[in-house]
């Protein structure tokens, strides 16, 4: 009896919970933590403007440069993981993305997403309403009133750019905004496939990007660097990435020749492919500086660059747009001496670009494992030029002149053996 009552008494001892395994989800969440991290030190950097703080005494210039000035990168990561996160539960949710129920999809995001924004939001206005410094909204952009429409139709990213800046606390609403795109115009996503063997993908993107700098050094748009490194918040403009407009569309076609037949017709003429990728997307903004030998405002040059700019009298982009003059280059003047130009950061648009790239292919099998496959290639089949960016630098020889451009039109060839 003692025995089986040993038995029975080791029987009863618990298992401990097995160690939880570090899964794939796990990894994307931590990106996407890391992501809102970056951008959540560029609002800090954005709102001390810049001003050294306690935490960076001591840190290399070029360390706390890409920690506080780059959050751009940190968006581009976000976006991407939210990407990544709605397709994926859609997946499993529906099967397949042409068969997301719209309706249902939109029911579960609003159930998701309702009860905690209007809590946030009213949370703000009692806040608001007991005047507690860093939640009152301003006049200036247009009042409580005005905040709470853009925030409840996830607009505060533009009500910012043309208004100002909401309080400190408000700007978890901009990357709410901005995250809501995803899941407002995700289902709406064009998405057909024909028996006939056509299938066609068309996506359109309306976006909108503000920074105080683009990049962690120079780039072919600007300098990224603040004309006034005493008033570095006049810097907030659109992001020298910023294409506000972008379509693109994809398709695949099997070719109908020889589609019933056998025998050498059909490994001559059967089973081609034709593929082809379009994209159309507007310019994106670049800044206009002077000349190193301008040095009006006498503050000296930045590595060689003068990061001053040139006084604005006219509407730049009000230009012919030919090669020989992109812009109105007329719409700037020479600053007085001992002043800085009034001409904002990233106000001209470069030129946009339209590409087509066709593809022809066809697989052989050989045996089991081996497989022959030509394929034909048009890269910018319609030979459109893309043209680069104009001089933008006041008082040079080629200043709004296009001197360059993307690659015409090529053809390739392949043939590849696999095994």
């Amino acid at each position: 009896m003692s025995g089986e009552m040993d038995a029975n008494a080791v029987k009863a001892v618990p298992r401990p919970p097995a160690a939880r395994s570090w899964s794939r989800l796990d990894g994307v969440d931590l990106l996407r933590a890391l992501a809102i991290f970056g951008v959540l030190l560029n609002h800090v950097s954005i709102r001390l403007l810049l001003a050294k703080v306690p935490f960076t005494a001591g840190l290399p210039h070029q360390l706390t440069r890409t920690l506080f000035s780059n959050g751009q990168t940190g968006v581009q990561i976000f976006f991407a993981v939210s990407g990544f996160l709605i397709t994926s539960t859609s997946l499993r949710r529906w099967g397949s993305l042409p068969s997301v129920n719209i309706r249902e999809f939109y029911r579960l995001r609003f159930a998701r997403i309702a009860p905690l924004l209007l809590t946030l939001l009213a949370v703000f206005t009692v806040l608001h309403a007991a005047n507690v410094t860093i939640f009152v909204v301003h006049a200036k952009t247009g009042g409580l009133g005005r905040a709470l429409l853009a925030a409840l139709t996830f607009h505060v990213n533009v009500l910012e750019a043309n208004r100002g800046y909401l309080p400190p606390a408000w700007d978890v609403l901009w990357s709410l905004s901005v995250e809501e795109m995803f899941y407002l115009f995700f289902p709406l996503k064009v998405t057909r496939r024909f028996s006939s063997g056509l299938s066609f993908d068309a996506d359109y993107t309306l976006s909108k990007s503000l920074d105080d700098a683009s990049d962690t050094g120079t780039t072919n748009a600007e300098y990224n660097l603040p004309q006034n490194a005493g008033a570095p918040g006049l810097e907030s403009a659109p992001s020298s990435f910023d294409h506000r407009h972008r379509f693109t569309a994809n398709a695949v076609y099997d070719l109908p020749f020889a589609r019933g037949s056998n025998g050498w017709l059909h490994r001559m003429l059967g089973d081609w492919r034709g593929s082809g990728i379009l994209m159309i997307q507007s310019g994106a903004p670049f800044t206009v500086n002077l000349s190193s030998a301008g040095d009006v405002a006498n503050i000296s040059l930045i590595g060689g660059n003068n990061v001053e700019r040139p006084n604005l009298v006219a509407d730049p982009n009000s230009g012919p747009r030919t090669p020989a003059e992109w812009f109105n280059t007329a719409a700037f003047t020479l600053p007085a001496q001992y002043t800085f130009g009034n001409a904002g950061r990233n106000i001209v648009i470069g030129p946009g670009l339209a590409n087509l790239d066709l593809s022809l292919q066809k697989e052989w099998t050989l045996r089991e494992h081996q497989t022959i496959q030509f394929r034909f290639d048009a890269f910018n089949a319609l030979n459109h030029p893309n043209f680069n960016l104009p001089g933008r630098i006041y008082g040079a020889s080629n200043f709004g002149v296009i001197t360059s451009a993307q690659d015409s039109r090529q053809l390739q060839f392949a043939l590849r053996f696999v095994f």
